[in-house]
């Protein structure tokens, strides 16, 4: 399993995240538990039958391995015991964000061991706060601008261009700003305060700001 440093609060919120692989994961999608749950039973009664454990994904039947259902059965006893936690879904990969470490701790300890990918906590040396971003190198821009749901515009790409100094995108925004294509979730960097104090006159596509502070 990877260890990682968290540099930001995942969802502005959360220190830990834990990231595991089961093929059972999508059934807790939402953290709907009701619908994790009835599948479970499910698949309890298909072993209890002596019947092959399958899960139905659009028209196919998927198999599941014997060590993902007795760990997706302990992963929603924790789940239904405590409540301070978020969920991300993707293919087979869960990642679970908590504040508590002992909590995520316990998981780690009860489930497969094979079945872990990453585990994610801060640096005792700095105390994450909502829209700050840790670097542990001084950086040339003090903040990074994410954008939403709008399309970009060639001006900004422009801007871009002329400033360097001033702000920094990579090739991909600058190119769909220049075809006025949509920019969700696109991101730059700026340098500094009086710096973004005049980006925001002509960009009013922003998601978010984050301030990057080196330690």
């Amino acid at each position: 399993m990877k260890t990682h440093d968290t540099t930001k609060l995942f969802y502005d919120q959360y220190v830990y995240k834990l990231v595991i692989n089961n093929g059972l994961a999508d059934i807790f999608r939402n953290k709907n538990l009701t619908h994790a749950r009835m599948v479970l039973d499910r698949l309890d009664s298909a072993e209890q039958d002596g019947e092959p454990l399958v899960v139905q994904r659009m028209r196919r039947e998927i198999p599941v391995t014997t060590a993902h259902f007795n760990d997706a059965k302990k992963l929603i006893r924790f789940l239904y015991n405590f409540d301070d936690y978020t969920l991300r879904i993707e293919l087979s990969h869960m990642s679970i964000y908590s504040n508590s470490k002992e909590w995520l701790t316990s998981i780690k300890n009860t489930l497969t061991p094979e079945c872990f990918r990453e585990f994610w906590e801060p640096s005792s040396a700095y105390t994450l706060k909502p829209n700050v971003i840790i670097t542990d190198s001084y950086p040339d821009f003090d903040y990074k601008v994410t954008l939403g749901r709008a399309k970009g515009t060639p001006e900004f790409a422009k801007f871009v261009h002329n400033n360097p100094n001033l702000i920094k995108a990579g090739p991909t925004l600058i190119r769909k700003c220049e075809e006025s294509s949509y920019v969700d979730g696109y991101y730059f960097f700026v340098r500094d305060e009086k710096s973004l104090a005049l980006i925001n006159l002509f960009v009013s596509n922003i998601r978010r700001i984050d301030k990057i502070v080196a330690m």
